[in-house]
């Protein structure tokens, strides 16, 4: 009889803890459950994106995007959405080009004449935001054969063509070079060539 007793009292005790506690047990599972739903505890959307680069240009902001891979649909391509730059040069300067890529070195050049000649001039201290890669073409066509908008897509390696994947979330690292040169250059030879490291995240492509 008190074994049977004890046995009985145990159990109404664990029904008592039961009923007592249990919905504060679950409320607190909800409220995780639904924090991590938000990705509250995902650590890679808290990543900063950093631009940082060489002497003379300033990245004040960069903005990655993923898209449809043009050679896998399938699969997705990290793109350059945005980047902002600032001519920290005491002299006006022009840009001709951008490329992005995960290697070390630009696989194109632009001479000093042409990137002279260029449409995008900053003034010391000026700042520009810049979409594409025409945006900075040194061979602005006539309006009536005006390309739309392409994309900084970020390439693979130094010298292949493969576009480097990026999904929505990840984290990507990799190189932003800027072909410019300053008012005093003298125009013969390449393009001076400013090297960003970029670590950002790749942003949900917009609808």
């Amino acid at each position: 009889m008190r074994c049977d007793e004890m046995k009985n009292r145990k159990a109404q005790a664990a029904v008592e803890y039961l009923s007592t506690y249990g919905w504060a047990v679950l409320v607190i599972a909800l409220v995780l459950a639904a924090l991590m739903w938000l990705g509250v505890f995902d650590t890679q959307k808290k990543v900063p994106n950093t631009c940082t680069f060489d002497a003379g240009i300033y990245c004040d902001s960069i903005k990655v995007s993923a898209i449809q891979n043009p050679d896998y649909p399938q699969s997705w391509a990290a793109v350059v959405s945005s980047i902002r730059v600032t001519n920290h040069h005491s002299e006006r300067i022009a840009l001709c080009g951008i490329e992005a890529r995960t290697g070390n070195q630009p696989v194109s050049t632009h001479t000093a004449a042409q990137c002279a000649n260029g449409p995008r001039h900053l003034e010391p201290g000026e700042s520009h935001t810049i979409t594409s890669m025409n945006y900075l073409s040194a061979s602005p066509l006539p309006l009536l054969f005006i390309l739309p908008p392409i994309p900084i897509f970020v390439f693979d390696g130094d010298t292949g063509s493969a576009y480097a994947i990026g999904g929505p979330g990840s984290i990507a690292e990799f190189n932003v070079f800027i072909h410019y040169v300053t008012e005093s250059d003298s125009g013969l030879g390449n393009a001076r060539v400013a090297r960003g490291r970029i670590r950002a995240r790749v942003d949900v492509p917009s609808s």
